[in-house]
């Protein structure tokens, strides 16, 4: 193995230096000397002696690659010839996360990570969770996948649906099936029959009544349950402040006035002269922004413009109702913002990055636009910067920025009522309802994140939105209550984030300081088996993709073994004792 010094190339020139001027000063001094008798020995213990020094100044190391333990972990359930031909191999330990293999019994990753630190992993079945990947972040993994899963692979549905809107089901089967059905609190809604290889499916439903939902879905017979909570309509106040009218302006106020929003407008017709509207809400004067005005509302509107023209007053007015009460600003009309004016530098805490002008695809959390005009630049996020939307390219194209309690928001959509022209009415609307509930004050309330599939003794990971400085949240199962500590996000203190383990299927309720306030439904150990199979393995391949990328990146790695220097400091001195003892001889 190749051998290399501690000390630095210059250290290394003078020590070799020194040495070799020492070695030529004794062998000058032996050959002087007089009886000149065993001089072959003196010299060779004079080389030891100088040798040891340097090396003792030196400190060399051997150069080799680190050693890696080989360990098979057994996912899922494997034939049991497989588990016998890995269990027989002397080179390979072997251990398994299901317990119908013959093998050695494990809880989770996390033992491998303690016990066998510089291990190369071998992955038999379907692949690991999130969790049992990062445990074992830093380890060589190789993955043997066994027979892609059969059944419903991949399912998309809200946890929480909004009463009178119709809730999206869609997905993929895997396999051969004669019948998928799907239902809802068990009535049949829809099927789809005689599904080949992969099929993707789609089912809609209305709900009627209000609270929890159970949908179901049955492929060819074995049924899988999990819920959804059908939420009252809570129409948000808006405020619209423009400098001139727009069709955006116009087709947005027929929108909110279908939906139900409570807005009021107030739009520039002239100089210092104001066309004020009102729909749903009480009338008042908006020619002033006050801390009271402005409580009134859970999002204001506001274009470029008219937010460079704001009084001092109504600037300060309009700062504090966004940090200390958590109102939501949505910023149109950017090209105030591009200017950087020092004076809304609150409302510009964004950077952006030219890119090319195009018509892409947006996408959000359970949204997806057609195709849509956007502005020539990209948002960069920065630190407190939150993507909403994204276009085809991975590139945020809509975010918000937190501000204490409050959101400032921009979109880079350009002319958003072309979905409504081109016959999407429902994109259009889902667009605004997305962006508008994301920045608008904070509720008390509680939403499950993900996944929408929640399963027996596995996390569920709930967010819960509240501007409550200590929220207390129980967990009732049965008729158990169980309290689950919370941890607060570092940039958005409105944001309390939990994790629970359910024992059993069902429903269970979540409560906040006393009060009910969301559902969850968590599906028994045996649903969903397909779909569970089919999203670890996605995880660890593409965990695997970015260690190959990384490793094709990166020289290998190279572990050195420094010599003891104890055996040099023996050597010189054995070498130094048996000089004197010679001259003594």
């Amino acid at each position: 193995m190749p051998i290399l010094f501690q000390a630095e190339r210059w250290q290394v020139a003078v020590v070799l230096s020194l040495c070799a001027v020492l070695f030529v000063w004794c062998v000058v001094r032996e050959l002087r000397r007089v009886p000149n008798k065993r001089l072959g020995l003196r010299l060779g213990l004079n080389f030891i002696a100088i040798l040891a020094l340097a090396l003792l100044g030196l400190e060399p190391a051997r150069l080799h690659e680190p050693l890696q333990k080989k360990i098979a972990l057994l996912t899922d359930p494997l034939p049991p010839e497989t588990v016998d031909s890995l269990t027989q191999s002397n080179t390979i330990e072997v251990f398994t996360l299901d317990e119908k293999n013959q093998a050695n019994h494990i809880q989770d990753a996390g033992f491998i990570a303690r016990h066998f630190p510089k291990s190369e992993i071998h992955l038999f079945g379907q692949g690991l969770n999130q969790a049992d990947l990062t445990r074992l972040r830093g380890h060589l993994l190789m993955f043997h996948q066994s027979e892609l899963p059969k059944g419903v692979v991949e399912l998309e549905s809200k946890p929480t649906v909004v009463i009178g809107e119709r809730l999206l089901v869609k997905g993929l089967v895997r396999g051969n099936f004669e019948r998928l059905i799907f239902k809802a609190n068990e009535i049949a809604v829809d099927s789809l029959a005689n599904l080949k290889e992969e099929t993707r499916f789609e089912f809609s439903f209305k709900p009627k009544q209000l609270g929890k939902l159970t949908l179901s879905l049955a492929l060819d017979g074995k049924e899988e349950k999990w819920g959804a909570v059908v939420l009252p309509f809570k129409p948000l106040s808006i405020l619209v402040l423009q400098s001139k009218p727009t069709f955006e302006i116009k087709y947005l106020k027929n929108f909110l006035a279908e939906k139900g929003y409570r807005f009021a407008m107030r739009v520039m017709v002239g100089k210092a002269r104001y066309r004020e509207e009102f729909w749903n809400l009480p009338s008042q004067s908006l020619a002033s922004l006050s801390r009271k005005v402005l409580s009134r509302f859970d999002v204001v509107m506001i274009d470029g413009e008219t937010l460079a023209r704001l009084t001092l007053s109504e600037r300060v007015a309009l700062e504090n109702a966004v940090t200390q009460e958590g109102l939501g600003v949505f910023i149109t009309e950017l090209d105030s913002l591009l200017q950087q004016q020092p004076s809304l530098k609150f409302f510009q805490p964004f950077r952006f990055r030219l890119h090319q002008v195009r018509e892409q695809t947006v996408s959000g959390k359970h949204f997806k636009s057609p195709p849509i005009s956007l502005e020539a630049f990209t948002i960069v996020e920065d630190f407190g910067t939150q993507s909403l939307l994204r276009d085809s390219d991975g590139r945020s194209v809509a975010a918000f920025h937190q501000k204490g309690f409050g959101r400032i928001a921009i979109s880079l959509v350009q002319n958003a009522y072309q979905w409504k022209l081109a016959g999407k009415p429902s994109v259009y609307a889902a667009y605004w309802a997305y962006l508008f509930s994301a920045i608008a004050k904070r509720a008390s309330e509680i939403a499950m994140s993900v996944p929408t599939i929640s399963i027996v003794h596995e996390p569920i990971e709930f967010k819960i939105q509240t501007a409550l400085d200590s929220p207390r949240v129980f967990i009732q199962e049965n008729s158990q209550e169980t309290f689950v500590p919370l941890r607060q996000e570092t940039l958005n203190p409105t944001a309390w984030h939990g994790r629970y383990w359910a024992k059993e299927s069902g429903w269970i309720a979540f409560k906040l300081n006393g009060e009910k306030r969301g559902w969850a439904f968590v599906s028994d150990e045996n649903s969903f088996e397909a779909l569970r199979q089919e999203t670890r393995r996605k995880e660890t391949l593409k965990i695997i993709q970015q260690n190959v990328a990384q490793e094709a990146d990166e020289t290998k790695k190279i572990e050195h073994d420094v010599m003891p220097m104890l055996w040099c400091a023996l050597c010189m001195m054995l070498a130094l004792g048996l000089l004197w003892a010679e001259r003594k001889v």
